[in-house]
């Protein structure tokens, strides 16, 4: 599904205002639109490590995957190569892909991630922690691109 009146958004956040931070992709081919975790702590030297998580309801989601220096984006990938450099929308409106299909999400549902897709679903009470962003459309099919509001940085542990 593709955002309607956002086709032309390609790369970035949606607002100017968002907040983005860059970091280094930990694996090739990241795709664009997925919410990543931090998977190597920052050093004095090198900037930290993001990658996607295959843990339901992951607490360590710092943000969405936006962009990044050497990105694929005719294929859809931030980055091509392990070790670039991608940005993180860590707060505030960007796209991503979320699982509408299992459970309907509305205008407003918390996301958090999906065990089995890396995509952002419906949060519930049990999940809380694990929210990353406010959904601002509905989605019902798994794949969908919709708009969400990043708001909760992950913690590292």
């Amino acid at each position: 599904m593709a955002l309607d009146g956002m086709a032309h958004v390609t790369t970035g956040p949606i607002s100017p205002d968002a907040v983005l931070e860059e970091f280094v992709a930990g694996a090739a081919s990241l795709p664009l639109w997925m919410p990543v975790i931090v998977t190597v702590a920052a050093t004095p030297t090198k900037q930290a490590t993001v990658n996607v998580s295959a843990t339901g309801a992951d607490p360590k989601v710092i943000g969405v995957l936006v962009g990044g220096a050497n990105m694929d984006a005719e294929n859809g990938y931030a980055n091509k190569e392990s070790g670039d450099m991608v940005l993180v929308c860590v707060f505030g409106p960007c796209k991503c892909y979320v699982d509408g299909g299992t459970t309907d999400i509305v205008l407003g549902d918390g996301l958090c991630i999906d065990a089995t897709s890396g995509y952002g679903i419906k949060g519930s009470e049990a999940a809380f922690s694990g929210v990353f962003a406010m959904a601002l459309m509905a989605a019902d099919e798994d794949g969908d691109i919709i708009e969400v509001f990043v708001g909760k940085g992950g913690t590292v542990t």
